[in-house]
């Protein structure tokens, strides 16, 4: 019998799924030439997350 672990989901104080300040789903990028460079490629980053440079 196989197990997959999941990471933990983040929370706020009480107990809900934070909301995402950035969300993309299903990024590709093909070339011209028809080489995939990737494919579903998805980004969740929650509210309050640092993402960003040094502001």
């Amino acid at each position: 019998m196989s197990t997959t672990m999941q990471p933990p989901r983040r929370t706020t104080e009480i107990g809900r799924e934070r909301a995402k300040a950035i969300e993309a789903t299903d990024i590709g990028l093909t070339y011209s030439n028809g080489t995939e460079a990737v494919s579903d490629v998805t980004l969740d980053i929650p509210s309050g997350e640092f993402f960003g440079g040094d502001r």
